[in-house]
């Protein structure tokens, strides 16, 4: 009856603050006829390569960088357009893979290849969080190219170029690692060994850094030296992208070219295989890049054709490659196909997705701001995803290393700025809001509130005045949210009841009791609707006591469980309490010294002044506080040659 009552409570509160929800919620609609909670939009420009990527963001805001045309667009969450900036370079040969990358203290930096002559030469550029160049410089070796593949930057600031050289007129290709300072000066340039296939680079959680060339990853320390050098060869493998750390180790892709199956390989941070093989996804086609995301998930991006059409993917693995969430954009308009090239995220959660959308033969770059199960909200789906072994050889080879001098020359062309028009191919309908069902609470019991809904919202405000996206409550009352999606200014609001499930106290359970002699004590647990179980198994709402000692019961009602104690002491032992209150409630009105046995029994009790309060040499005399203020007093109480001393208080 009392579970039912407390539902029927919930329930006609819960129909209460739907109807302020609904009404706040029509007050709403009739301020706005859609969100971009989510959108695909697409770019006025036409691109036919994959040279597109996603800069991530702690700020909200949305960078693009265009490498063929060395082109940073940087939007608002909204798509809205903030500022667009483009780089002229007279000697400037179109770079290849990840060449733009975020710096740790704000703005950019992106890597080119220009040509004098015969040399290509490896140009830095740093910018400003405005796109604004604060320098560029080329690095050349003398009688050799450079090809670049990666620029990447450590914990400290400073900046490591990776790529391939060959000398002019033929001869024994390297690897070259760069390792220049936060201002463009030159620390330390080293040739390795295994040059001429190309690959990419990554920096590592010791502050080292770890390239791969074709099957070959090679891990070194900040100062360039070789730590190991680990080869995994299969044949037919290419596409030779940059592994990622995971906490036991470093993951890397492999697929046939032009198209196949893509496969993951494993190896520990020494360099030796962890999976026994590879683990070969049941997607075909070039693989990506692989993100790592802060919970240490792994996210990729891959193109799914289905029917003729091409499928956008996203897949989050564990560091196993055990799927999380996965999602596929598809468009029912044959006249539309996405392909993505690159994904990353905003304040490390709001995926954005970039690519090549062709409509009606003309290839467009998008943009796809999804919620956080990577959805677009125009049209997903699910596809199917499988892995099966695929042997992979594994085996230590031998690296050398040597000192290359390398030139340094400082050249700035300024930015220049541009418009560009943009426009939405989809956008998600109005966002949802749900913080859960009325709920009941066992005591001591907490529950976290957060929208359920894969809506994404701005920012909060709780009943409770916090303003994070969820809270945690443990007390009953009715919790409202307001949560703000600010680019069309919408407020959804939703109400859940908490109750807390009252749990009385078994009537007849002593709490502190003494044992004499060869005596039992009956403890008596009963409680109407209860199941119990003491601290020695049993599960009868009795229990016989024979000895001194503390008993404890749980008591299962209404699916919580609640534990209750039994303080048995012996008789030569005495229970003193710290507080008693005389207010006449029939509770707790005498200071009462548990003690049943028969050594010599007196207490004295003073005030804060040292005026004695009250006497008594037996145990049956007890003080009811009579004309005594609350506050503290101290006691000493002797039992034979015994003398405690200490203080209580007494309140009413």
């Amino acid at each position: 009856m009392q579970l039912k009552k407390i539902q029927n409570r919930l329930t006609g509160k819960k129909d209460f603050m739907k109807k302020i929800s609904t009404l706040t919620l029509l007050l709403v609609l009739k301020l706005t006829v859609f969100s971009q909670n989510t959108f695909i939009m697409q770019l006025d420009k036409h691109l036919n390569s994959s040279n597109i990527l996603v800069i991530p963001s702690q700020n909200n805001e949305i960078s693009v960088w265009i490498s063929d045309s060395l082109e940073l667009h940087k939007f608002d969450k909204c798509g809205n357009s903030l500022w667009n900036k483009k780089f002229d370079f007279p000697d400037f040969i179109s770079p290849i893979f990840e060449n733009m990358i975020p710096l740790k203290n704000g703005g950019y930096a992106f890597m080119t290849r220009e040509t004098t002559g015969q040399i290509v030469s490896s140009r830095i550029t740093k910018l400003d969080n405005l796109g604004n160049v604060i320098w560029s410089k080329v690095y050349s070796i003398p009688s050799y190219s450079i090809s670049s593949y990666s620029l990447i930057e450590d914990d400290f600031g400073d900046l490591f170029i990776y790529g391939n050289t060959s000398p002019l007129g033929g001869g024994t290709p390297y690897n070259l690692i760069v390792k220049i300072n936060a201002n463009g000066d030159r620390l330390w340039s080293k040739h390795y060994n295994h040059g001429g296939i190309w690959g990419q680079a990554i920096t590592t959680s010791d502050n080292g850094i770890l390239f791969r060339t074709g099957s070959r990853l090679i891990k070194l320390n900040n100062l360039g030296n070789v730590q190991w050098t680990s080869q995994n060869w299969a044949s037919g493998f290419y596409h030779y992208y940059a592994p990622i750390e995971v906490s036991d180790g470093y993951i890397f892709t492999a697929s046939i070219t032009p198209t196949g199956f893509i496969n993951f390989m494993k190896i520990d941070k020494a360099g030796n295989q962890v999976w026994g093989g590879g683990k070969m996804l049941n997607f075909e086609g070039v693989n990506r890049k692989l993100l790592k995301k802060v919970n240490g998930n792994i996210v990729s991006i891959f193109n799914k054709t289905i029917n003729g059409k091409n499928l956008p993917t996203i897949i989050e693995f564990d560091k196993d490659l055990n799927v999380v969430t996965t999602n596929s954009i598809q468009f029912s308009q044959p006249d539309i196909e996405l392909t993505a090239y690159d994904i990353n995220f905003v304040n490390n959660e709001t995926p954005i997705l970039v690519g090549i959308i062709d409509s009606l033969g003309h290839n467009k770059p998008f943009i796809a701001k999804l919620n956080p199960n990577y959805q677009s909200e125009c049209e997903d789906t699910t596809l199917s995803i499988s892995f099966s072994p695929q042997t992979i050889n594994n085996s230590s080879i031998t690296t050398t290393v040597q000192n290359i001098n390398i030139t340094e020359t400082s050249s700035i062309y300024p930015s220049t700025p541009f418009t560009i028009t943009n426009s939405f191919i989809c956008f998600s309908s109005q966002p949802t809001i749900n913080i859960g069902n009325n709920t009941i609470l066992c005591p001591n019991t907490n529950i976290t509130l957060k929208n359920l809904t894969s809506s994404i919202f701005d920012s909060f405000l709780w009943s409770t005045n916090e303003t994070s996206s969820s809270i945690q409550v443990n007390t009953p009352g009715a919790y409202w949210l307001a949560a703000t999606e600010s680019c069309t200014g919408t407020i959804l609001n939703d109400t859940i009841i908490v109750d807390v499930l009252h749990f009385p106290e078994p009537n007849n359970l002593i709490k502190d009791t003494i044992l004499c002699l060869s005596n039992s004590i009956i403890l008596d647990a009963t409680h109407i609707g209860g199941t119990y179980q003491w601290n020695d198994g049993s599960i009868s709402p009795f229990l016989t006591g024979t000895l001194p000692g503390l008993y404890f019961v749980d008591i299962t009602y209404q699916s919580c469980v609640k534990r209750f104690y039994s303080n048995i002491v012996g008789c030569e032992e005495y229970i003193i309490p710290n507080v008693f209150t005389p207010n006449n409630d029939n509770y707790n009105d005498l200071f009462k010294i548990v003690y049943n046995g028969d050594q010599e029994y007196r207490l004295l009790i003073y005030n804060r002044w040292g005026q004695l309060m009250f006497e008594s040499n037996e145990k049956e005399y007890l003080w009811n506080g009579k004309n005594a203020p609350d506050g503290t007093y101290f006691y000493i109480f002797s039992l034979g040659k015994q003398e405690m001393k200490g203080t209580l208080s007494l309140f009413r």
